[in-house]
């Protein structure tokens, strides 16, 4: 009798473990990345035109996060609206790159990437060939 109070005792600690890794799992899930909070506050300077402190957010939301396209793309467009060209354009080219095999989820950032991207090779003096079917559209705005 002795050993099965123990073995129930053994099975609740287990079992108030268990409780508690779900509960820090299920608080953790909640909590936004320290990249996801700096890509949130990266968007909104940029709506708010406020481009520097945009790339510093976007910078870090990458250093968290190295694989967030929208973040890479939110650099670009911040370098692009400082008018630092020459940084932007290889950032919209990579983003192009990276986004190419899912082109459906990309579609409309990819359009826009595609225009800045020309837009920066413009200003840097490169010639952009200018077949027809090959222009995107020009981002909302502009």
């Amino acid at each position: 009798m002795h050993n099965t109070n123990r073995y129930s005792l053994s099975t609740i600690r287990v079992a108030a473990a268990a409780a508690l890794l779900i509960a820090a799992a299920v608080l953790l899930a909640g909590c936004p990345s320290k990249g996801r909070a700096a890509y949130q506050n990266a968007m909104l300077h940029l709506q708010a035109q406020e481009y520097q402190p945009a790339l510093d957010d976007f910078r870090k939301s990458l250093a968290a996060e190295p694989d967030n396209y929208m973040a890479l793309f939110g650099e670009a467009r911040a370098l692009y609206e400082l008018k630092q060209y020459q940084q932007a354009l290889p950032l919209f080219e990579q983003f192009l790159t990276k986004t190419d095999r899912d082109r459906a989820t990309y579609s409309s950032e990819r359009d826009d990437a595609e225009f800045y991207r020309d837009k920066c090779k413009l200003e840097l003096g490169i010639e952009v060939p200018q077949n027809p079917a090959d222009i995107p559209p020009p981002p909302m705005g502009e």
